[in-house]
């Protein structure tokens, strides 16, 4: 039992890390060709407060979730016994 639920973490593990790579590396490559700061915006006069949340969602998947998956994937490693 402890096998099936340990597999099915891994697998939505897996998915969600495939999700994050699949967005986070064109944002990446176009920011290294820009020479700029992923995800930084300038906001103007003319932003709308519906364009800058969803500038939060897409900043926090792109720079939080990396972090949860670390976390995530140290805690659940098999011990090695």
């Amino acid at each position: 039992m402890i096998g099936k639920h340990f597999t099915a973490r891994k697998s939505l593990f897996l998915l969600v890390f495939v999700l994050w790579l699949a967005t986070a590396l064109p944002i990446a490559t176009l920011s290294l060709f820009m020479w700029e700061i992923p995800l930084w915006p300038s906001f103007s006069a003319e932003s709308t407060s519906e364009g800058v949340a969803v500038w939060a969602v897409v900043a926090a998947w792109f720079y939080v979730i990396p972090v949860g998956l670390i976390l995530v994937g140290r805690n659940n490693r098999r011990p090695s016994a």
